[in-house]
């Protein structure tokens, strides 16, 4: 059974776009919010993964923050969606992003990278691509890891992980989702075809996040 303290408000905010935010928005909202006391003009932010999550995660950026923001994903049509929603910059996730990276960023390197995938290579790129004092946050679930020591990592730099949030932020991501200052993807769903979205979800059909709703709502 689902506590009171866990639900907040949304008035008359759109439960299907709503949806998402519960999950993705907030995962990737708390992920961010330590860093953007870091995130000032001439720093780099970027966002390895631009799916379900990371889309969302280049928009709190581009809202929340004056840093460049660079979005890394191996689908073009994802990289095309992240700079839509406001990525400065786009890169594809292969074994030379972490020294692209560099490359933009005269050498420095990323002062806040969020992995919303995981995986070892991805891992890789991020301590790649990672300033001395920058934080690398894992959300992805890949389960993956990666070498941490002295001479594996930038020097002074952070790795954190973080999943999910809590009832004030999610207030937060709502807000900012009311006032368009965000916008989720939905790929959406009647509930008598929920293992298509399941599979589409496996075959990285999805544009956005899968939102299963009953056949009268996803009619109108």
């Amino acid at each position: 059974m689902v506590e009171a303290r866990f639900a907040v408000p949304t008035g008359d905010f759109d439960p299907v776009l709503a949806a998402p935010l519960t999950d993705a928005g907030l995962t990737t909202y708390t992920a961010i919010k330590p860093a953007l006391p870091s995130l000032v003009p001439g720093t780099t932010a970027v966002v390895i993964g631009v799916g379900g999550l990371g889309l969302l995660a280049v928009q709190f950026l581009r809202t929340l923050c004056s840093a460049r923001v660079i979005a890394v994903d191996n689908d073009k049509s994802h990289l095309q969606l992240a700079k839509e929603h406001g990525a400065d910059d786009t890169l594809p996730s292969d074994a030379n992003t972490g020294e692209q990276v560099r490359g933009i960023t005269s050498g420095a390197g990323a002062n806040f990278i969020l992995d919303c995938v995981g995986a070892e290579a991805t891992l890789k790129t991020g301590v790649a691509a990672l300033a001395r004092l920058g934080r690398l946050t894992l959300v992805g679930a890949a389960l993956k890891t990666v070498p941490f020591g002295l001479h594996e990592v930038p020097w002074g730099a952070q790795l954190a992980t973080s999943m999910n949030g809590g009832t004030v932020n999610l207030r937060e991501v709502i807000e900012l989702a009311r006032l368009g200052r965000i916008e989720t993807i939905e790929d959406k769903y009647p509930l008598t075809r929920v293992e298509d979205g399941y599979s589409d979800l496996k075959n990285g059909k999805l544009r956005g996040r899968a939102v299963c709703i009953p056949e009268a709502a996803n009619a109108a």
